[in-house]
């Protein structure tokens, strides 16, 4: 994606992080999410993912 390059996301501590898994499990974790409530799909923002404030505890560990 050269939109990754000219962000530079490329230079992103976590950039790569998870390729181990499968477009299936990657899905399979956004399905549980979701029904967790941890992100929801931000359909005015062309269908993305918005962390929730119940994601916040969760990304601090």
């Amino acid at each position: 994606e050269p939109r990754i390059g000219a962000l530079e996301h490329d230079r992103l501590a976590l950039y790569g992080q998870g390729r181990e898994r499968t477009a299936a499990q990657w899905r399979a974790i956004y399905r549980q999410l979701v029904t967790g409530g941890y992100v929801s799909v931000d359909v005015d923002g062309h269908g993305g993912l918005r962390l929730t404030e119940r994601a916040r505890p969760l990304l601090r560990g």
